[in-house]
This record gives structure tokens, C-alpha cells and sequence, in this order.
């Protein structure tokens, strides 16, 4: 199988956070009050943007309450999240607990969770109760703050000093709102500092072949027919981007976030799109020939009409992607989640390739972590 890569981009990574106990078991208890939050700070995680921690406690109550629904889903989910946050995992002690006692901080578990983050010099809490941590000596913050603020981090470009999660969030939403009205990046696109940001500028019909845009922030961005041929696209954050009719031929894509893109009858032939997040996107007719989609999340996807011949889809995750009419031929498959017994019966039967699984530890997506626990039958 695989090696866990979520998008290797080391240099990317920034300020070390702890994501509280309350956070990840309301995501696998499918409480649709923080899912869609907390993908996007998952999201962070696996493109290797921040380091996340959890503590012991969290992971035993995940396991805990998981396995009452059903055994071995619970022992997986703890096992994926380990492997999903790399093992990043802070262990309670006598002495986080001594701290926690001496603590303004009215509930125990939160304050030992700040006493476990302060330890590991972490930068914030991601919590979906801010208030239960009063008194805290470090930011607090929803995931849905954090992440709008770490986005906003990214276009100052200071990597050392976050100055933004020691801001108030009054301070936060005039920023935000600046940025949004002013459009304030007045940018010369072939020699700029690629990690600036380019939501504000219309770029379609543009001749951008080769261009370096490595972990560009380009979500929503207007890149309809643009020639993107050869682009360093790597850890680009490209979701709601419009792309459709665009050239991606031979495009780098790795750990690209394009979720919700919209690439109708694009070209991505010849791309390399491994362990990028494509969930959601639209891929209606688009061109993907031998193109690299290993390890992929690719769930909710349309590619219907898609070409796919020749293309690599080696431990992509097609949960609930549409592939009506794509053409499959000498397309490799194997280790796929959400591909059931009837649909490889007929990919095999249209010429797709499905291939022995290796032993060996799988990439680890973030529509896997929830599925293994959320979704128990």
C-alpha cells in the first residue's frame, strides 16, 4: 500500500495547535454542528500546514464511545487517527494534572488540555466551546476562526511570529473585510511571491504555462481556459476555483486542495494529482488521461463522460463519486474505498485495471478518518 503522504510540504509547516477532546467527538458522532469546520482544519492537517496535536484522553474517549456502537470501528478510528495526525499525540501526567488543579480555568478537562498544550509550547486550542476556556494563557479559538486566520497568516507571510492568533477577533473581521473589499494585492503574476493571495483577480483566458504557484491561495479564483500547462500547482488551495475548459496538461497538482472546483471539461492529461483533495469537484467531461490520481480524495466527485484512460487511481477514495460513462479503459484501480463489489464487476468489464493490494500503511484521508466512525451500520 501506499505511504502515508498527505502532500508533502514540510517547509509549510507553521504553528502547532491542540484540537480539543469536544471537537473530535462531535465530528465522529456526526454532529453536523462542526463537520464542515473541521474538515477545513483537517484539511490544514493533511496538507501539513500546521501541526496538529490531541491528547491520550481524547483518543481513549473517541475508542471508547465508538466501540460501544461497534468493537473493531473504534479500535480503527483510533488507529487512523493516529496515523492521520502522525502519531502526535500528548500524554496526560501527574503534572498536567497538578497544573490543572492550580488553574482559573473552572472545567478540569479543558484546563488539562491548556496545561498539555502550554507544555508543548503549542500556539492555540481548537475548541467548539471557546468559553469553557476562560482564564486560558493561550488563543482559543472555533476551528472556523483558526482556519480564516491561518489563511490570513499565509498572505503576510511570516511563518515565526503569528501575529494574527494574538489578535482580537474584532481586530480579525476588519482584516478580513479589508482584504475582501480592497482587494489589496495589486500583483505582477510573474514575479511574485507565489504564497501571495489571488482570489480578487480574474485570471481567465490567461497564459500562465509553467507558472510557479506552489501553496497559492486561490480559492474561488476566476481561471476559466487559462493555459496552465506545466504549472507548479503543489499544496495550492484551489477550492471553489473555476477551471473550467482549463489546460492542465502535465500540471504538478500533489496535495492540491480543489475541492468544489469546478474543472468541466478541462485538460488534466498527463497530470500529477497523487494525494491531492478532490472532493466534490466537477470533472463533467474532463480529459484525465494518464493522469496520476493515486491516493486521491475524490469522494462526492463527478466524472461522468470523463476520460480516464491510462489514468492511475491507486488508492483513491470514490465514495459516492459519480463514474457514469467515463471512459475507464487500462485505468488502474486498487485499495479504493467505496468502490462495491457491482461497480468493479462493471469497471473491469469497461477495461479498467484493478490491481493486487501490497501490505504496507495506506494514505490516510480525511472522508476515511470520519467514515470509520460515523457510519456504522
Amino acid at each position: 500500500m501506499n505511504q502515508f503522504l498527505p502532500g508533502s510540504c514540510e517547509d509549510s509547516l507553521k504553528i502547532g495547535v491542540l484540537i480539543s477532546t469536544d471537537v473530535i467527538l462531535q465530528y465522529f458522532t456526526n454532529s453536523s454542528k462542526c463537520i464542515e469546520d473541521t474538515e477545513e482544519l483537517l484539511q490544514l492537517v493533511q496538507l501539513q500546514k500546521i501541526r496538529a496535536y490531541i491528547t491520550d484522553y481524547c483518543l481513549q474517549k473517541v475508542g471508547f464511545y465508538l466501540s460501544k456502537l461497534d468493537e473493531q470501528a473504534g479500535q480503527e478510528a483510533v488507529s487512523m487517527i493516529r496515523v492521520f495526525l502522525r502519531d502526535r499525540i500528548i500524554y496526560i501526567t501527574s503534572k498536567s494534572i497538578e497544573e490543572a488543579r492550580q488553574s482559573c480555568i473552572q472545567n478540569t478537562d479543558c484546563a488539562v488540555e491548556v496545561a498539555c498544550a502550554s507544555a508543548k509550547n503549542l500556539s492555540a486550542i481548537i475548541t467548539l466551546y471557546p468559553n469553557n476556556f476562560a482564564g486560558a494563557n493561550l488563543s482559543v479559538l472555533t476551528a472556523n476562526d483558526f482556519t480564516k486566520r491561518q489563511n490570513l497568516e499565509e498572505l503576510f507571510q511570516n511563518p515565526e511570529r503569528p501575529i494574527l492568533l494574538t489578535s482580537n477577533l474584532q481586530d480579525f473581521k476588519e482584516l478580513d473585510n479589508s482584504l475582501q473589499v480592497k482587494g489589496k494585492f495589486d500583483l505582477n503574476l510573474f514575479g511574485i511571491d507565489t504564497r501571495n493571495d489571488l482570489t480578487t483577480r480574474k485570471l481567465q483566458d490567461k497564459n500562465l504555462e509553467g507558472v510557479d504557484l506552489s501553496s497559492a491561495i486561490l480559492r474561488g479564483a476566476d481561471l476559466r481556459r487559462c493555459n496552465l500547462q506545466r504549472a507548479i500547482l503543489t499544496c495550492a488551495s484551489l477550492s471553489f476555483t473555476k477551471l473550467s475548459g482549463a489546460d492542465l496538461r502535465y500540471a504538478d497538482l500533489r496535495g492540491a486542495n480543489l475541492s468544489l472546483a469546478n474543472l468541466g471539461e478541462s485538460d488534466l492529461s498527463f497530470a500529477d494529482l497523487s494525494s491531492s483533495i478532490l472532493s466534490c469537484v466537477d470533472l463533467n467531461n474532463a480529459q484525465l488521461r494518464e493522469t496520476n490520481m493515486r491516493g486521491a480524495d475524490l469522494q462526492g466527485a463527478n466524472l461522468q463522460g470523463a476520460n480516464l484512460q491510462g489514468a492511475d487511481l491507486q488508492g483513491a477514495n470514490l465514495r459516492n463519486a459519480a463514474l457514469e460513462e467515463a471512459n475507464v479503459e487500462l485505468a488502474k484501480f486498487g485499495q479504493n474505498l467505496g468502490v462495491p463489489e457491482k461497480l468493479k464487476i462493471e469497471l473491469i468489464k469497461n477495461g479498467a485495471i484493478f490491481l493486487e493490494e501490497k501490505s504496507g500503511l495506506r494514505s490516510i484521508s480525511i472522508g476515511d478518518l470520519r467514515y470509520s466512525g460515523s457510519h456504522i451500520d
